[in-house]
């Protein structure tokens, strides 16, 4: 996975900016222990390589869970989750 998305990252950086942005975590502690890793790894690949890293879990997330305000499965975002999404990552559009 690490990889492949390296590989596709690399290929259009150079063509555009890239803004990588962190997985959500879920209502589900087995999977945030996965997901709170690969989000470390995108955060460091982001700041070594110039480009910039949206933690969405800053906003979407509370005590290390996806907030039940956001998703009606503890996966999926609802209406209002992807609102707050789009908001929060249309500082970093043109």
């Amino acid at each position: 996975l690490q990889r492949n998305y390296i590989k596709i990252v690399s290929a259009i950086s150079p063509l555009m900016d890239v803004h990588i942005q962190s997985v959500l975590l879920t209502g589900k502690e087995h999977r945030n222990q996965k997901i709170k890793q690969l989000n470390r790894m995108l955060n460091d690949y982001a700041v070594g390589n110039g480009h910039s890293f949206i933690d969405l879990n800053l906003v979407l997330s509370e005590e290390g869970f996806l907030s039940p305000r956001y998703t009606n499965d503890g996966l999926h975002l609802n209406g209002l989750g992807y609102k707050v999404w789009g908001e929060h990552i249309s500082a970093y559009l043109p």
